[in-house]
């Protein structure tokens, strides 16, 4: 398994470990002679994460695994046409499919019926709640799902078990948010302060003042880099 921890290590530490834990499922693969395979989410983390040639970091570690089935998913269908395209490093070597959100009510369907089918009663609004709360990824909705049930501990999944299971896995995650949050400067942090509160006017002269924005221009110059970041998150 990956340490959490591995977040704070600089770049080239980081590749290490990916490209050894890799390397030890696929010598696994290879002495129980069995298929195994590695399926990467969100991979567009990567040059946020590790630089611009990340992807291209990650090919190569790829590359050496001839036991592993290999399944890769960006969010961002940008970075996805350029990982693909001709000069990019994933070109004529992963064959491709475009994926399109599942609906809400299909979701709900799908989710209840896991949950039950394992033995555990839900509400249709608890469930409902859960691809509310943890949408529109569907990796986040399963796992709120997961931290639900777990939750209810073979009773039953309500609204209040559900907003517990949230609470609980954005606890879980927060090494995750905090790399992130300590990759901003301070101002895009105040930015961010000023945006969750609910301040839907950040070049006002009072929310800039009350946020230590300074100018309009310094506004203007973090939220373009914080939209550059948005794709990451989609």
């Amino acid at each position: 398994s990956l340490d959490r921890g591995a977040r704070s290590l600089p770049g080239p530490a980081q590749r290490q470990i990916l490209g050894s834990a890799l390397d030890a499922l696929n010598a696994m693969a290879a002495s129980q002679r069995q298929g195994v395979a590695v399926v990467m989410e969100g991979i567009n983390r990567l040059p946020v994460i590790g630089g611009d040639d990340a992807l291209w970091h990650l090919r190569e570690a790829l590359g050496r695994q001839d036991e592993l089935g290999q399944v890769l998913t960006i969010d961002d269908p940008e970075l996805a046409d350029t990982a693909t395209a001709p000069e990019g490093p994933f070109a004529s070597w992963a064959r491709t499919a475009l994926l399109e959100p599942i609906s809400t009510k299909r979701m709900v369907a799908w989710i209840r019926e896991a949950i039950e089918s394992a033995g555990t009663r839900a509400t249709g609004g608890a469930v409902r709640d859960i691809v509310d709360r943890g949408g529109p990824r569907t990796g986040d909705i399963v796992r709120l799902a997961h931290s639900s049930y777990d939750q209810a501990d073979g009773g039953k999944v309500t609204k209040k078990i559900v907003a517990e299971a949230f609470d609980r896995a954005a606890l879980e995650m927060r090494a995750w948010f905090r790399s992130d949050w300590m990759a901003l400067t301070p101002r895009q942090q105040n930015l961010l302060r000023a945006l969750s509160a609910g301040e839907i006017r950040p070049f006002a002269a009072r929310v800039r003042r009350h946020y230590d924005l300074r100018s309009s221009a310094a506004v203007a110059r973090s939220l373009e880099l914080l939209i550059q970041k948005v794709p990451v998150y989609r």
